[in-house]
């Protein structure tokens, strides 16, 4: 990935929402960070069977997969002021209460 904003300024994701849909991009510490172009059929034929795999295995549990692109908020003020937003390939939700209509609301962890 690379940085997409060279200034010095520090994103949120209000601004994030407010960008148009072409680049995508993730939005890390505040930095924001191109999203490759489309992946390569391999990619594509790798992540569907996974997301397929991972999705017939949660049948009748509580998680749930999201395939890319999903917004996965990574911060506790995610909501209008949080620096982290990633876009995983395969994303497994546990806990209903984070889904929201904008995507997941998770945390960093380390």
């Amino acid at each position: 990935m690379s940085v997409i904003k060279k200034d010095d300024r520090i994103y949120t994701y209000r601004d994030y929402c407010a960008w148009p849909d072409e680049p995508r991009c993730e939005l890390i510490d505040g930095s924001v960070y191109a999203i490759s172009p489309a992946p390569s059929d391999a990619h594509q034929r790798v992540v569907g069977e996974l997301f397929r795999q991972i999705a017939n295995g949660l049948i009748n549990h509580h998680c749930q997969a999201r395939i890319a692109p999903y917004d996965v908020r990574l911060d506790a003020r995610a909501d209008n002021h949080g620096h982290d937003v990633a876009q995983p390939d395969i994303v497994v939700i546990c806990d209903a209460d984070k889904l929201d209509d904008k995507g997941c609301r998770g945390r960093l962890i380390g």
